[in-house]
């Protein structure tokens, strides 16, 4: 009895061992597609836009070790930690504004309240390198425009 227990707890794990190696994985491949189009495309000429004005936002900070960025102030204003206003910026941009200048966004749209689009035009970066780090003042200058 004991000998054809041994023998079957000895073939048990071989058995499951070679199972478990037959397994097939099939993939198929096929060619799908949508009835949606690729592209819509929306005519839009410069005639469709009017003006709001154009602000300008700036943006001071220091950078610790080339890794720790201390943000010291907003448009002139000394920072709130506790309070962070930005706007978010879509679509596809050439210019990287970068997230220290999508706060200072918010205030060109409270002073621009009518502006649906907000466009850069440059970016000026002064830094004064210093000892272990450095002080940098983003300027972004923006061109604000509504549909008419």
């Amino acid at each position: 009895m004991k000998k054809t227990i041994n023998i079957i707890l000895f073939i048990i794990p071989i058995v499951l061992l070679f199972s478990s190696c037959a397994v097939t994985k099939t993939q198929k491949g096929m060619r799908t597609t949508t009835f949606m189009p690729d592209r819509v495309e929306m005519r839009i000429t410069l005639e469709d836009f009017e003006m709001v004005g154009e602000s300008t936002v700036t943006v001071t900070y220091n950078k610790y070790l080339g890794v720790i960025k201390v943000l010291r102030s907003i448009n002139g204003k000394e920072v709130a930690k506790r309070n962070v206003n930005t706007i978010q910026t879509y679509g596809r941009s050439w210019m990287p504004i970068g997230a220290y200048l999508e706060r200072a966004l918010y205030d060109a749209q409270l002073e621009l309240k009518d502006a649906e689009i907000f466009i850069p035009v440059n970016i000026m970066t002064e830094t004064e390198n210093m000892f272990l780090g450095s002080k940098t003042k983003k300027t972004m200058k923006v061109r604000a425009y509504k549909m008419k």
